[in-house]
This record gives structure tokens, sequence and C-alpha cells, in this order.
């Protein structure tokens, strides 16, 4: 069996002296990745033992945090949770008592912090859970500017776990070796960070959904986020010279900010398909860039969709906008449409 899924599995347990077995065993996780780290010398096993075991113990952390909440029977830990009658009036439970059936995974547990209105790194935490799934399925596309991302994104988001949430000291809790490793490795991250933020400093990124995006900067060719541009001096974000300051690589700005865009709103997108709400972007009908709803614009070209129907004075949508030319609304295209097939 996987350890990590025996970790997972043993987890909601509490320890013999009482303390919570989860902390235990996610303190035990993060030690295993950090040793790993140290020792891998570009051991492919070794590499992706210190991603899985560091995620692992990321995720373990943040159950803990949802353990020490819950209220009773470790309820927020559990997947299935229904309204059940007790002498206390209505409390919620766990749907099968006596034995979990499945706890929440990744996505359900940043659901739960946020319906509690606790704070998490969840752009991070995406982050990490990306390289630890493109190094266990995809091994060819490691790289070492990979795996110190996802360390230097898991330091921030253990010590925003450890010290808000539980109230811990990290040094303290995962030793003093294991946390001055960590604490190397972001030093290291942040210096070179700082250097490719200073280079990128005088352009001007027109919208906030843009500017954001830059935390979601990445080299394709190696999957650093390392990215500078070389002429410092440059303001206009779509004339600059990209390149990837831990391999190298010449990026194009519009590839670059396109994949940027993407990842950034992907939670947006994602929940859209999922319970069917609108889109947060779209293919510009100008020129084929990203049409940002919330900004009304195309980040390429500046096109803001404008106007109504010609004939019902109803507004009208980007589809509608391609489909007609910008004239009429789709239920009047469609009976244009009908009747020029007559």
């Amino acid at each position: 069996m996987d350890p990590n899924l025996q970790i997972a599995i043993s987890s909601e347990k509490k320890s013999n002296n009482g303390s919570s077995s989860l902390l235990d065993n996610a303190v035990a996780s993060i030690r295993l990745g950090i040793e790993d780290y140290q020792a891998c010398n570009n051991d492919k096993d070794r590499v992706l033992s210190a991603v899985r075991n560091v995620y692992a113990g990321v995720l373990l952390l943040s159950k803990e945090v949802l353990r020490s909440l819950s209220p009773d029977d470790e309820v927020l830990l559990h997947w299935e949770v229904v309204p059940k009658l007790s002498e206390n009036g209505i409390q919620f439970k766990p749907a099968h008592e006596g034995r979990v059936r499945r706890t929440i995974d990744k996505q359900e547990i940043l659901d739960r912090f946020k319906s509690l209105g606790l704070q998490i790194q969840e752009s991070k935490i995406n982050r990490i859970s990306k390289v630890r799934n493109d190094i266990e399925h995809y091994y060819s596309r490691h790289t070492p500017a990979e795996i110190e991302n996802a360390l230097a994104d898991a330091f921030i988001v253990i010590l925003d776990l450890t010290r808000q949430h539980l109230h811990k000291d990290p040094s303290n809790l995962f030793g003093q070796n294991v946390w001055e490793t960590f604490t190397e490795i972001k030093d290291i991250f942040d210096q070179e960070m700082k250097l490719c933020r200073e280079s990128l400093s005088a352009i001007d990124w027109e919208t906030e959904t843009l500017k954001s995006s830059l935390e979601d900067f990445r080299c394709e060719a190696c999957g650093s986020v390392l990215i500078k541009q070389l002429d410092a001096n440059n303001t206009d974000w779509r004339n600059a010279k990209f390149q990837c300051h831990q391999c190298g690589e010449l990026i194009d700005s519009e590839e670059l900010v396109r994949s940027a865009i993407e990842e950034s709103l992907f939670g947006e997108s994602y929940i859209a398909c999922k319970e069917g709400g609108d889109q947060p972007y779209e293919d510009c009908p100008e020129c084929g860039g990203i049409y940002i709803f919330e900004e009304n614009c195309c980040l390429m070209c500046g096109f803001e969709l404008s106007g109504s129907c010609v004939i019902c004075h109803n507004p009208i949508s980007l589809g509608d906008y391609e489909a007609s030319g910008g004239g009429l609304c789709s239920y009047h295209q469609y009976v244009a449409d009908s009747h020029r097939d007559k």
C-alpha cells in the first residue's frame, strides 16, 4: 500500500497520548519530504517522494485545522455530513457513524475553509498539487525549478496553517533542521523572485485581472515562475521581451499572458462548468485573444462589447456579436437566418 495512503487512512484517529495523530502524521510526512529533498541528488524516486510527502503533509495539516474546529465526531473531516435530530436539537453529523467512508479531498478542504470564513493559500496549494501530479504522472516534465517552486509555496502554506490556525511554532513542530532547510529554499527563491519582479515593475498591466495573473506566470519549458523582462524600462507588456530566469527560455508575451489568465481563472471557470454559471472569459471575436467579462474588454486588443440589438434593443452578448457582426441578438439573428433560408 502507498505509505501516503496509509497516513491518510490512519490520520483521523487519536494517538495513545491523547494528541491528534492527524497532526503527528502531517509533521512526519513533511519531515520525510524534506529529508528526501536533502538526499535526492537527482534521484527521481527521492524527488517524487519529496514532493509527494510535502504535499500530503500540507493536506493533513489543513485537515488538522478542520478537525480542531469540529464540534464532535471530527465532523468537518467527513465528506458526507447530514443533519440529525438529537436531545440538543438539530446537529450536523457524519452520514456514516462509526467509520469514515470517505474524508474530504483537496478541493473539498478548500471549499470547507471558505465556507467557514478561514483564510488559506488556495493558489499555492493548487500549484503544489499541479507539480505533484505532473511529476507523478509525467516525470519527463520535471525540473529542479518545479521542485524549488513547489517547496517555496509549501513553506508559505505550512507557515500560515501552523501559526495562524494551529497557533504553533513551526520550528518546534517540525524540528530546527527541517525548518532551516525550508527557510533556505524560501530565501533563495525570494531573492530570485525579487530580481524578476523589479524587472517587471515599470510595466502598465492596464487591468486588475492581468495584474493579479502575475502570480501565475510560468515558463512552459521548465515550469519556473521566475519570469523577467529583458528591458526593465519597458512599460508595454505587449512589447515586452520576457525570459525565464531559470532556464533562459524566451517567452512570447501573449502566450505568457494567456496561460497565466487561464491558470488564474481556472477555479472560476471550473465552478461555472460544474454549477452552470457564466464563464469568466471567452475568446475575443475581434482578435482571438482573451475577453474578460469582469473587465468588459479583451486584454489583447482592448475591444469592448457595447451596443444593443437594432430590432428589440436588448443588450447583445459576445456570442451574439460574433454570430451577427454586432447588430442582432440571438433571437433576431435566428429569425433573419430563417427568412434567408426560405
